[in-house]
């Protein structure tokens, strides 16, 4: 029925009748009607038997709203009407949205975020970030964790041997691929690395505990890490590591010695010496003496003197009526005087 037809030259009573919920306004038309329900109602028009124009208006259900008391509009995306009877649509609030004709907003899932009012759609949280349900946001991975697959929705520690040092979507330095400006990444699909979405194994020589390392300590001095131990390990007797984040031992050189675990080697004491790399030193032997604390040889005796037992700091001069041989200088020989008138340190060079 055209709205004109509303406007006629009388005016006739108005009468309403109540119903029950949801309630229904019947009344018959004023002639002056200007053809609209009061708020939150549509009208429905029609002629009764008596032929007066009358009408009913209907209260507009939920998920629908009306302001020109026409008729029953549904929500747009974006707003909802959660009762019957609404004046207008209300919008959802940041981390809901609604479809058209909504009754009430739906909360983004988990991974998931929505930062607009009235809002349609939920975005996926990226890489390196995570939401709760509800969220209107996205929260950054903190130092030692990360989110490694979009849309998650809580961040995983580190690996032991593994960290991210920066809060996520830090432009910042990572193992990988070098790309423009100085900046590398560990996937080439984005020029900047965002440090939260991904882990980063400590260099050799430094190690990092399980549960979220924000960065990597070096092996102390005395220890190493290589790419065959997963933690910092002792060096082996005989070797030594005089640096901290140290990847391999050092052998002790000659006339030196190590326990485990050292930074720095010990000097052979006097009369004794060491080959590379050894834990101890050994005695001289017979013939040879070592007058100083971390010699790398033993050195032999000189003619007209011996060293008749190992570990000889210095050697003994032949006493009077005695001989060395040289260079076997491990005995003292001794000879007659009449024979042989030989005085103190005397050597016999005979082959």
């Amino acid at each position: 029925m055209a709205r004109n037809m509303l406007v006629p030259a009388l005016l006739l009573s108005l009468a309403y009748t109540a119903f029950a919920q949801p309630a229904n306004i019947k009344y018959t038309v004023p002639l002056n009607f200007n053809g609209s329900c009061p708020d939150g109602h549509a009208l429905q028009n029609h002629l009764d038997a008596s032929g007066a124009l009358t009408g009913t208006c209907v209260i507009c259900p939920p998920g629908t709203a009306t302001l020109d008391g026409f008729r029953c509009i549904p929500c747009a995306a974006g707003f909802f009407a959660f009762t019957s009877g609404m004046r207008e649509c209300r919008p959802c609030l940041p981390g809901t949205i609604s479809l058209t004709g909504a009754q009430a907003c739906t909360g983004c899932a988990a991974g998931t975020f929505n930062s607009r009012v009235a809002g349609t759609v939920c975005q996926i949280c990226p890489a390196g970030t995570i939401s709760a349900a509800n969220a209107s946001s996205c929260t950054p991975c903190g130092p030692g964790t990360i989110a490694a697959a979009s849309g998650s929705s809580a961040c995983v520690n580190c690996n032991a041997n593994e960290f991210t040092p920066f809060t996520a979507g830090t432009v910042c330095r990572c193992d990988g691929f070098q790309l423009p400006g100085g900046l590398s990444r560990q996937f080439l699909n984005n020029t900047k690395c965002y440090c939260g979405s991904h882990h980063r194994k400590c260099d050799l020589g430094f190690v990092s505990a399980a549960g979220g390392a924000a960065a990597c300590t070096a092996c102390p001095v005395g220890q190493y890490r290589d790419a065959s131990v997963a933690v910092c390990t002792n060096c082996p007797a005989g070797f030594f590591a005089s640096r901290p984040g140290s990847v391999n031992c050092q052998p002790c050189p000659r006339g030196f010695h190590s326990a485990a675990g050292q930074s720095f080697c010990m000097p052979c004491d006097i009369g004794t010496t060491s080959l590379p790399g050894s834990a101890s030193c050994t005695a001289c032997p017979k013939g040879t003496y070592a007058d100083e604390v971390g010699l790398p040889v033993c050195y032999p005796c000189q003619p007209g003197s011996f060293a008749n037992t190992t570990g000889f700091s210095n050697c003994t001069a032949c006493a009077p009526g005695s001989i060395s041989y040289w260079p076997s200088t491990q005995y003292l020989l001794w000879s007659p005087v009449s024979a042989f008138p030989v005085s103190a340190g005397t050597s016999n060079l005979l082959k």
